[in-house]
C-alpha cells in the first residue's frame, strides 16, 4: 500500500490522456516548454526546472513515453510537471468522469458511531440476491436495521462514498477473540453501480490496516462459494482458502501493527474525511467559481494554507488538476480555465513565498490582470453555482 496513490494515479492517467493527445497535437509540448520558461524567471530555479528542459527537448515520440513510466522517478516527475499547468485542456467530460472515480477509489475513511444508519441505509441498497450473498440468508429492512444497532464498540464500519455522497461500499470489521489470539471477521458489500470500480480492494486492504492497528494476528473472509468476486478478493491478498460444505473463507495471518500502519491509517482517514466534506461543500466548484476576495474562514483558503505549509508542488498540481476537472465537468471553455488558474494564482502567491519550489511552481500560472472580465462577473458566477447547486 503507498501513501500516494491516488495522488500518483491520478497524475498518471492525466498524463497518459496527454500523451495520447501529443500524438495528433506536438504543440502541447511547446505550451509545457513555456511553462519551463515562466520557471526560469526568477532567480530560484528548481531542480524539476533543468530535469523537464532535459525531456522536453528530447523528440515528441520520447517525451510521449516518458511521461506514462509507471516508476518512482516518473511519479516524481509528474509531482512538479509543466502539464500540469499548460493553458489548454485537452480532456472531454467523460475523460474527466472516469479520471474522478480514480482519484476518488481510496477516498475511504472509517464512519463514526452516529453514522452507522448510513450503514443501514446502504445495506437496505442491496437487492435480494445481494443480501443473500452477504448474510446467508434472505434479510429483511427490519432485520437489518436490528443487526447495526446491535454493532458494539470493538466492531468498525469503514466506507467509501460516492459523489452524491452516498454509501456505496461498506465494510464491516468485527473483533473476536479466540483461544487467546485476537481475530478479526469482515464482510463487504457494494451497491451494484459502483463495482468494478476497486472499491472492494481498497476496503479489504483498509480492513486489513485497522485490524493490525487493533493487534489483530489474523483476519477471516467467510463467503459463500459462489460469491466469486470475494473468492477472487482473497486470493488477490494471497489469503489461505479453505472450502467447507458450500462456504468458502478467506485466512490472512498478519503481523502486528506498529508506528508505521498508525500513521498510514490517520493518512488514509484525514484523506477520506478530506474528499467528503469537499463532496459536501462543492468546494471545487466554490473555489472555481467563487468571489476573488481572500476571506479568513473561507474553507478553500483553508486548504490551501494547509497545501502550502506542505511545500509539495505534487499536492499543488493535483489540486489544480481537479479544479480544470470541475470546469470541465461544466462545459465550461478555455477563457474559464485561464481565468479560474489565474485566480488561484493570486490566492497562492502570498502563500508560498516561503518556499522556493512552490514559489518558482505558482509562477507559471497565467495572471490576473489579463482575465478581469473573462469569467468573473457576478452574472455569469451566479449562473454557474446555479448549475452546480441545481445538481449539474
Amino acid at each position: 500500500m503507498r501513501r500516494e496513490w491516488a495522488n500518483n494515479r491520478l497524475k498518471l492517467a492525466h498524463h497518459r490522456v496527454l500523451a495520447r493527445a501529443m500524438k495528433n497535437n506536438p504543440d502541447i509540448v511547446g505550451e509545457a516548454r513555456a511553462v519551463l520558461d515562466a520557471w526560469t524567471v526568477g532567480k530560484f530555479r528548481p531542480e524539476y526546472v533543468d530535469t523537464w528542459r532535459r525531456l522536453l527537448d528530447a523528440p515528441v515520440e520520447a517525451v510521449r513515453r516518458e511521461i506514462v513510466r509507471d516508476t518512482p522517478h516518473a511519479d516524481w516527475l509528474r509531482g512538479s510537471s509543466p502539464f500540469s499547468l499548460i493553458p489548454t485542456h485537452p480532456l472531454t467530460p467523460d475523460q474527466v468522469r472516469r479520471l474522478w472515480r480514480m482519484a476518488a477509489s481510496r477516498a475511504i475513511r472509517i464512519l463514526r458511531p452516529i453514522e452507522y444508519p448510513l450503514f443501514a441505509e446502504h445495506l437496505k441498497r442491496l437487492g435480494e440476491q445481494d443480501r443473500l450473498t452477504r448474510f446467508w440468508a434472505a434479510r429483511d429492512d427490519r432485520w437489518i436495521d436490528t443487526y447495526v444497532s446491535g454493532l458494539s464498540e470493538s466492531d468498525g464500519v469503514i466506507g467509501h462514498f460516492d459523489e452524491d455522497l452516498v454509501l456505496d461500499g461498506a465494510v464491516h470489521v468485527g473483533l473476536v477473540d479466540r483461544a487467546g489470539e485476537r481475530t478479526v471477521e469482515i464482510g463487504i458489500s457494494v451497491l451494484p453501480q459502483s463495482r468494478h470500480r476497486g472499491i472492494a480492494h481498497h476496503l479489504l486492504e483498509r480492513a486489513i490496516l485497522w485490524a493490525r492497528n487493533h493487534r489483530a494476528t489474523s483476519l477471516h473472509a467467510i463467503c459463500m462459494t459462489s460469491n466469486k468476486g470475494m473468492v477472487r478478493l482473497a486470493r488477490d491478498h494471497d489469503m489461505e482458502i479453505f472450502r467447507v460444505e458450500g462456504d468458502t473463507e478467506g485466512l490472512l495471518h498478519m503481523p502486528p501493527g506498529n508506528a508505521e500502519t498508525l500513521s498510514l491509517e490517520l493518512l488514509e482517514n484525514q484523506f477520506g474525511e478530506w474528499d467528503y466534506w469537499e463532496k459536501a461543500h462543492h468546494t471545487a466548484y466554490a473555489f472555481a467559481m467563487g468571489p476573488p476576495p481572500i476571506l479568513s474562514d473561507d474553507p478553500q483558503v483553508s486548504r490551501l494554507d494547509k497545501l502550502a505549509a506542505m511545500g509539495r508542488t505534487d499536492l499543488i498540481a493535483t489540486y489544480v488538476l481537479v479544479m480544470r476537472y470541475v470546469l470541465t465537468h461544466l462545459g465550461l471553455g478555455p477563457d474559464c480555465h485561464l481565468a479560474s488558474l489565474a485566480r488561484l494564482r493570486l490566492r497562492l502567491e502570498p502563500r508560498v513565498g516561503h518556499d522556493p519550489h512552490l514559489s518558482a511552481f505558482v509562477s507559471a500560472l497565467p495572471e490576473l490582470e489579463r482575465f478581469e472580465r473573462t469569467c468573473l462577473d457576478e452574472d455569469v458566477a451566479l449562473g454557474v453555482e446555479a448549475q452546480v447547486h441545481g445538481g449539474a
